[in-house]
């Protein structure tokens, strides 16, 4: 089982922590991992000033309360599924029903700051990742900068920390990965592939000003993944980096270039810029059944999702970014 017996200290800036420390404490008997706290307690900590504002637990808030939060923190179709999943876990432990209060992701309005969560294209994406990562030639900025394209490019977080080196093909320009082939991946995105896979060491970021001779490096885990990091640990080099490197890579981008993006809004990035291309070519009707909407994003992110929010979020972005 999970040992719980250390728990991350922001779990005491919660609302109400004794509270969230319990059920995060039931978890155990679960044996839900360590490494997946951060999902659980996440919520909490967004919620917590909302909390603090109204004097009031999530589980004693009134639904046009919690619709207002959420407006207020919700930022994707994804965001919202987790949101919804850990508090309807949260309500059931202590034996309330949060159906009752659970706002419907179509009546919420997250269309605020859209630009500064979304990104126009590719070009777009490169010029917030220079931006954000300036370092080159052997720091782990390579990474970092690799795991949010691949994310662009569509795949899931969980796959780009499980995405192989075998899975690059440098002859057709592809990637396969999660029983899918993602074709014709932009030139500047392979070479990136093509540096990490041959990376054996990383110098620190805070000797990046000397000398190339005079930089701390240290070893990276030799491993078969694509994404890797520092070897510290004998044990974990043959594991996926940790969910808390990837994580950590997108904050300190955010904080850098003042954004709010999250994985779920490059990757919707991605795929709205995607639609859009197809929809100058004539390949694509923004205007089509629910249904078929519904085929188009599986096709995308081999995932089920609502049509119209699809179809409502696209038009949104494509309003922001290109007038129309």
């Amino acid at each position: 089982m999970a040992d719980y017996s250390w728990l991350p200290e922001t779990i005491y800036d919660c609302y109400n922590s004794d509270k969230k420390r319990n059920y995060i404490w039931s978890l155990e008997k679960r044996d839900v991992q360590y490494e997946s706290l951060h999902s659980y307690i996440s919520p909490f900590l967004a919620l917590a000033q909302y909390e603090e504002y109204y004097k009031s637990d999530i589980l004693d808030m009134s639904k046009n309360k919690i619709v207002t939060i959420f407006e207020m923190v919700i930022k994707s179709y994804g965001m919202y599924s987790n949101y919804c999943s850990v508090l309807k876990d949260y309500f059931n432990y202590y034996n309330k029903d949060f159906e009752k209060v659970r706002p419907l992701f179509e009546d919420l309005d997250i269309a605020g700051n859209m630009e500064n969560r979304y990104v126009k294209d590719y070009d777009m994406l490169l010029k917030v990742l220079n931006e954000a990562f300036p370092l080159t030639g052997g720091s782990l900025d390579e990474f970092r900068k690799l795991i949010v394209m691949l994310c662009f490019l569509g795949f899931k977080k969980t796959e780009v920390r499980e995405m192989k080196k075998s899975d690059i093909n440098f002859i057709y320009n592809s990637i396969t990965h999660g029983g899918r082939t993602i074709e014709d991946i932009p030139e500047s995105c392979m070479r990136l592939c093509e540096i990490c896979m041959d990376m054996k060491e990383v110098y620190l970021n805070n000797t990046s000003h000397l000398p190339y001779n005079k930089r701390t490096f240290f070893p990276l885990c030799d491993n078969d993944f694509l994404i890797r990091t520092r070897f510290l640990n004998p044990t974990t080099q043959n594991y996926p980096v940790r969910v808390a490197f990837v994580d950590r890579g997108l904050a300190s981008m955010n904080e850098v270039v003042n954004g709010d993006y999250s994985f779920e809004t490059i990757r919707a990035s991605g795929l709205y810029a995607w639609l859009y291309r197809k929809e100058l070519a004539g390949d694509f009707n923004p205007n089509q059944s629910r249904r078929s909407l519904e085929k188009v994003y599986e096709q995308y992110f081999k995932i089920k999702c609502s049509g119209s929010n699809l179809s409502k979020n696209y038009a949104l972005w494509k309003q922001i970014f290109y007038g129309n």
